[in-house]
Formats: structure tokens, sequence, C-alpha cells
């Protein structure tokens, strides 16, 4: 072959390129699969839009946009996705009209005979949409679902809706009732394809309207094509706060959920509810047979693993990546704490090949004074020879070794101005003069505060305050 015909047929090849590069073609196979999803070009979106409902009205994006390892959020104004398994994306945005601000509607969009076109359009009370997954709840079925999550006034809300296909238009039908909820987990109970939804309310102002909080597990029903709860447990009605944790990762275990509340006796109570695979069920621990603890509490219509006077929350104490739980424990010399401190011991999870939940201690005992101050006590202290002895309404000395009202062991002097004792500026000044140190950034209200010292009874164990006090 002549130099003059290769360089002929090479110029041909680069033209050729060129003219597909052009016509949006590629000469990779992958070009195939581009070739079958619609034009994204948001303005003739924005055209069909405004020429269908008008211009009056503002695009809402979902604000969440981090995946989940089990679904994958949508987060922009014009999310591209393939609704109806056709392998041709369909485009869902959110708008709300200036008239009525206190409505979102939720549009679907399909590219059909190469324009745009309005397939639905279905309104819902709300200020704020949240969150948009399309997903597979049934492995059986190439059906896809939509999750949607939105604010409505100071609530979330949850919804779930099934996609029917007519001749032009789409209806979406709700297969679950509208939710409210504080935290959304998508779980795996038994390690099948389509995944659960772990729903909990638990938010403090939902409390105070007379709505129950609870913690629930949704799951697919494909015989109904409906959403059920097959796991419902009720919180307690007479808490004025709840705070929520929720952990994976433990071995056979899909989540646990740590709960915090606050009573309205401005007692601090904790509980664990998970999902038991043994028993197939959503479980709490006062339904589980061989749980070790110290003690049991009760407010109202619920039952609690244990109870403070200070808030100390569950909490990954010890760096594991895993929450522990704090059990109230008893001064061996029970001072008048006033609410004031509570000697706290901190119990690992562990779970039995039944499911069955164990506690196991830590070793890890603190005296909190509020969430991040603390006196911990060190390692080598035998527990059972710690104390703590009121002096005056407003002082407490810490003992180590055998109670003897005369002894002179005093580990740590702590004087706590009383909740109830308001004290002036010049009282802590007082202390400070005599080698006292206030301790962090503790406060019941402006004008009180906590002061401590270190004795020589502590020097005499090789001790300072950071050996055993966290202060904030």
């Amino acid at each position: 072959m002549s130099k003059k015909i290769i360089q002929k047929l090479l110029l041909s090849i680069i033209i050729l390129s060129v003219i597909l590069s052009f016509c949006g073609c590629s000469l990779y196979i992958s070009s195939i699969d581009k070739l079958m999803k619609p034009p994204m070009f948001d303005i003739e979106l924005e055209k069909t839009i405004n020429k269908k409902i008008g211009a009056d009205i503002t695009i809402l994006t979902p604000s969440k946009g981090n995946d989940d390892e089990k679904i994958s959020y949508l987060s922009s104004n014009y999310n591209y996705v393939d609704i109806d398994s056709d392998s041709m994306s369909e485009v869902i945005t959110f708008y709300s009209k200036k008239s009525t601000p206190d409505e979102i509607h939720m549009l679907i969009l399909k590219y059909t005979n190469k324009k745009w076109i309005v397939v639905s359009d279905t309104i819902g009370q709300g200020s704020e949409i949240v969150s948009l997954a399309v997903v597979k709840l049934d492995a059986k079925s190439d059906k896809k679902q939509i999750i949607t999550t939105w604010k409505y006034v100071d609530n979330m809300i949850l919804s779930v809706c099934s996609i029917e296909m007519n001749k032009s238009d789409y209806e979406l039908i709700s297969i679950a009732d509208n939710r409210l909820f504080d935290e959304l987990r998508f779980v795996n109970i038994d390690e099948d394809e389509p995944f659960e939804m772990l729903v909990i309310n638990y938010d403090s102002s939902v409390v105070s309207n007379d709505i129950t909080p609870y913690v629930c597990v949704l799951e697919f029903n494909s015989a109904t094509e409906k959403i059920d709860a097959i796991g419902e447990i009720q919180l307690p009605s007479d808490c004025v706060e709840i705070d929520c944790t929720v952990s994976e990762g433990y071995s056979s275990i899909p989540f646990v959920v740590f709960l915090d509340y606050r009573g309205k006796d401005k007692i601090y109570y904790s509980n664990i509810i998970y999902w038991n695979g043994y028993l197939s069920k959503l479980v709490s621990y006062n339904e589980n047979s061989l749980i070790t603890v110290e003690s049991k509490t009760k407010i109202g219509d619920g039952e609690f693993l244990s109870s403070r006077t200070v808030s100390v929350k569950c909490s990954d104490v010890n760096s594991d990546n895993y929450p522990e739980i704090p059990f109230n424990k008893s001064f061996s010399y029970q001072p008048d704490e006033n609410n004031v401190m509570a000697f706290t011991v901190w119990y690992q999870l562990r779970f039995t090949q039944n499911y069955d939940l164990i506690f196991v201690s830590s070793n890890d005992y603190r005296v909190y004074f509020d969430e991040t101050n603390y006196f911990s006590l060190p390692a080598i202290f035998d527990k059972s020879k710690f104390y703590a002895k009121k002096d005056t309404d407003e002082s407490w000395s810490f003992y180590y070794g055998d109670f003897n009202e005369t002894t002179n062991d005093v580990l740590l002097e702590m004087c706590c101005f009383a909740k109830f004792n308001k004290i002036e500026n010049s009282k802590v000044e007082y202390y400070k003069e005599m080698g006292y140190e206030v301790l962090g950034t503790y406060s019941d209200n402006s004008e009180t505060s906590l002061v401590y010292k270190t004795t020589d009874y502590a020097t005499q164990l090789n001790l300072t305050k950071n050996d055993f006090l966290n202060i904030k």
C-alpha cells in the first residue's frame, strides 16, 4: 500500500471521528447506553415546567445528599433516575408556589418523542423537602418505590409511594401511612436483598403534643404491596427530653438503639432496644432473661436500665466505636447528693448466640458533676473502699480506705455551692484564696459554681488532679 493511500485512509478516519463526535456519538461500545438517556439540559426542563405550571414557582432541592451503604440519596434540582425500569431516566423535581408556600409538589417528567412531558404532579403539606430516594423494596419485582422525607412545621415526615404506570400518566400510590420521625435508618435484619427501615420518633416537641414516641421497623410486604410495621415499641410519654444513638456493626445484631431520657422528675434514664434475630422481633432489655445489671428503675409506663441525677448519656467512653451505657452506683457511704453528683460505672454490651443481651463492666468508675466534668477513680483503686461524705450543706469529701468518720485519708475535697443556695462571686474568691480551683464550666446557673482541691493524702498516693479529674 502506497504512502499516499495510507495518508488518505488516516485522514478519512479522523474526519469520520470528528463527524461522529459532533453528532453525540462515540466509537466506544458504552455509547449505546448513553444514547438511551435523555438530554440532561435543565433549560429544556424549565421550559416544560414553566409552560405546564407557570413561572411563579420555586424549585426545591432535597437537602440530604449523603449516601448510605444501603441507599443512594438524590439531591439535585432535577434528579435523573430510571423510575419505570425502561432503561431511560426520568426526572423528579420538587417545587412550591408563592400562593401556597405550605405545599410541596413532586413533579415527574419523562422524555418521550424528543420532548419532556409531565407524567405526575402530586401535592403534599410541608415547607422543606429533606431527602429523596428511588429504591426497590421487593427483590422479586421490577417495581420501584419513592421514599421522601420532608419538614412540616417543626416535624419530620416519612412518605413511601409505589409507582403505577398508565398510558400517559404515572400514579403515585401511598403504601405506608405518613409517619412523624426524628431518625431514619435503612437496616438489614435478615440479610436478604431488600432492606428494612428503622424509624424513631423521640422529639421533645412531639412528646409535649401528646404524640407517643416510638421505635419501629418497617418492611415491604410483597403480598399486599404495602409497608408493614413488623416491630414497634412505644417509648415513655412522660419524658420531657429523649436523645437517641443508633449503632450498627455488632456481630449478628443489625442495630442497637441507645436511648437517653430526662423525666419530669429531673432524673435521667437510659434504655436499649435492638432486633433479636432468634425471636424475629424488636425487643427492649426488659424482655430479656439473661440481663445482668445492678438495678432496674421505672418511670411512668416504661421500664429503664439505669437512672442518674446528672445528665450522663450513653457514649463511646473507651473509643472502641461502640457506645457504652452508664449505670448509677451507690457510694460506699452514701452522701446526700441533692442531685449534684452521679457515681457511675460504664458497661459494655455483649450478645449471646441466641441474641440475648449481656452487660460487662468496663471497670470505668466516675463521679459526674455534669455531662463533661467528672472525677474518675484510678484503676489501682479498690472500688469498694471508695466513698463520699457530705461535710456541710455545700461541701463533700471523697475518701479512700476503710470508712472512719475521723479518718484523715481524704482524697479529694469538693465544695459544691448547692442548687438552691445562690452564692455570690465573692464566696468563690474566698475558696480560691484557700487553695481551691473552680471545676471547669460547671454551673447550675450564673450564680453557682463548684470548686475543688486535692489533699496531702492524694500526693502520698502519687496522684495529681490530672490523674482523676476530667475538666472541660
